[in-house]
């Protein structure tokens, strides 16, 4: 969705997308279609001193609905290089935001529920070996702080004892245990 405003904030333009999405503004959008007016106020002034601005807002959609926006916003400059109004783009990302965070809330609970488990649990990226997570259960087993395992090779950790290969296997392949650095 396109919309156009005069360097005062007037919208003057609005594409059919726009029309669709937002419906008729007015001439002040500021107050009319961001849900939070000082968001709106920030993004003319950024652009009527000739800077961009590209970030994620709340506005108001035709329904009165809030809508995830990607805003875009870009001066509009005459030859002389002039501030004459402000182009914004808007894309809708309110599904996608929706999204995001129904799978940021399965991830939470998913290791809330690893967590609990008294089994030791530990996730390992498979091309580096590094431990990208471990349960309470696997801390206690190894007797490290977690935040001293995560992010490490796994092997110092699993099989501090060993010597050569480490019985641990990704995809039947053994991880070799003969660097021992922390």
């Amino acid at each position: 969705a396109i919309g156009m405003s005069t360097p005062e904030g007037r919208h003057y333009y609005q594409n059919t997308a726009f029309d669709d999405l937002f419906g008729h503004i007015g001439e002040d959008p500021p107050s009319t279609i961001y849900v939070n007016e000082n968001v709106g106020k920030e993004v003319f002034k950024t652009i009527m001193a000739g800077g961009r601005w590209v970030g994620a807002v709340e506005m108001y959609a035709k329904d009165r609905s809030v809508l995830n926006t990607l805003l875009r916003a870009y001066a509009n400059k005459d030859d002389s290089g002039r501030t004459i109004g402000l182009v914004g783009i808007h894309t809708d990302i309110t599904d996608r935001k929706k999204t995001e965070k129904s799978l940021q809330e399965g991830e939470e609970n998913l290791r809330k529920i690893i967590d609990t488990i008294q089994a030791g649990i530990v996730i390992i990226e498979e091309q580096s070996h590094v431990i990208v997570y471990i349960n309470s259960a696997a801390v206690a087993m190894i007797g490290v702080p977690k935040e001293d395992i995560t992010g490490k090779i796994c092997h110092h950790f699993i099989c501090p004892a060993e010597k050569g290969a480490c019985p641990i296997t990704d995809l039947g392949q053994t991880i070799d245990n003969s660097e021992r650095t922390l």
